[in-house]
């Protein structure tokens, strides 16, 4: 039984491959090789399950092992069944084997070995009691992680606390959005959370509101929320669309996947649309096309530059749809805005920033592949409120934040940097 994941036992079919498997294995990496190549060349994806799977979903070993098809998690869990069945095989009945031989030779074992052989002899002897042991742990910790002080100690008291704020804040927006009073929300939340420590926080902010307090300050006060979410919610309330700010949404339950969250959210009209990281092609496309459509978006990249950035995200689309790209960026594409973090001569880390704002002959040059030239812009426009990576280190350096060192080895032309630093 492997914890609260996939189920197997002694007696599950890959165990037998298992010891086939580790038969005749010289070597640790001879065993790896062979539960590996066995799993690419008998196992298929399985893309119709794949589409239909659902949140919750474990991978029955028998079946997948017998199927011979599965998805990533299927892989994995056969995979780590192999690899544990193999081990318990080698240290139960190979180790003794060599352990004969080495008394054979009148050879004396390592102490790893040794070792090996006493955990060999304890596993042969007793296996059922070790088993016992085990399920006896899993059931309390499955009961344990039912209650209160179970969730602090395997989530932390941090993760529980998040866990318990969402789940207020989901209560409040059902509250609210049915048009109930706000009093009535917090006493449902209560009930729901099941954590004492939010529990208090509740109640602490039932007695802010008591002594007069509107139900956002209270809420501000209690500490239920963190200082910025409290802060959303202030907004919300003053400006009446509290029910809009009083919402959450999650993958698996409310939506199937990142990308398709950020389609639906095209047809709620948003003012902003915050994405965390355009990391790959589906969603820096959906980007342009909402920026395409009207509505604002900040997002980030890992970049070491803006003309890096232009280049990344093209680079991003086939070679087909590059040219294409570069059009629509041209046209939707408002600033761009780098940090890097430099040591400062107090052992502290400061910022450096470029700031590219777009201006015609920025965005004819994105237009026109000509990325490449974009640097050049930067460095001499100053008066449109451009800032240069390198000019932005230099007068860190004359500001005596950092040292010259870092200057030149942090610059992006450190030549330039360094001739420039020499007619100081």
């Amino acid at each position: 039984m492997f914890p609260k994941y996939v189920n197997f036992t002694a007696d599950s079919l890959p165990a037998a491959k298992a010891e086939e498997l580790a038969d005749g294995a010289s070597s640790d990496l001879d065993i790896i090789s062979s539960v590996y190549n066995y799993i690419i060349t008998h196992f298929t994806y399985d893309y119709s399950k794949a589409s239909s799977v659902t949140s919750g979903y474990l991978p029955d070993i028998d079946e997948v092992f017998t199927s011979e098809k599965g998805i990533c998690f299927d892989y994995a869990a056969v995979m780590t069944f192999l690899m544990i069945a193999v081990i318990l095989v080698l240290i139960a009945k190979v180790v003794p084997v060599f352990s004969k031989v080495y008394a054979e030779l009148g050879s004396e074992l390592t102490g790893t070995a040794r070792t090996l052989l006493h955990i060999s002899t304890i596993l042969n002897h007793y296996m059922l009691g070790f088993i016992i042991a085990f399920l006896v742990l899993l059931i309390i910790c499955m009961i344990l992680y039912h209650t209160d002080l179970g969730r602090v100690l395997f989530l932390g008291q941090k993760l529980a606390m998040t866990v318990a704020s969402g789940r207020v804040a989901n209560c409040l927006y059902l509250v609210l959005s049915s048009g109930l009073d706000s009093n009535i929300g917090l006493t449902l939340a209560r009930e729901l959370v099941n954590n004492p420590h939010m529990q208090a926080l509740i109640d602490k902010c039932h007695e802010n509101i008591r002594h007069g307090e509107s139900f956002d300050k209270a809420l501000l006060l209690s500490g239920i929320f963190s200082q910025m979410y409290a802060s959303w919610i202030v907004i919300g309330s003053r400006t009446g669309e509290m029910e809009s700010i009083v919402s959450q949404r999650e993958i698996n339950t409310d939506t199937a996947s990142y990308l398709t969250a950020l389609r639906a959210a095209l047809r709620q009209s948003p003012d902003v649309i915050l994405l965390g990281e355009m990391r790959d092609y589906e969603t820096i496309n959906t980007a342009v096309t909402a920026a395409e459509t009207g509505h604002m978006i900040f997002s980030s990249l890992h970049t070491i530059g803006a003309a890096n950035t232009i280049d990344r995200i093209i680079d991003a689309f086939p070679a087909t749809q590059q040219h294409q790209i570069s059009v629509q960026l041209a046209s939707v594409l408002q600033a761009v805005v780098c940090q890097k973090l430099l040591p400062s001569v107090n052992g502290e880390m400061i910022p450096a920033f470029e700031i590219m704002v777009l201006t015609p002959a920025i965005r004819n040059l994105i237009r026109e592949g000509k990325v490449h030239q974009i640097n050049g812009i930067i460095y001499t426009s100053a008066a449109e409120n451009m800032i240069a990576m390198d000019s932005s280190i230099l007068q860190l350096y004359k500001d005596g934040r950092i040292d010259k060192h870092t200057t030149i080895s942090e610059a992006v032309n450190p030549e330039i940097m360094s001739k420039r630093l020499n007619l100081l």
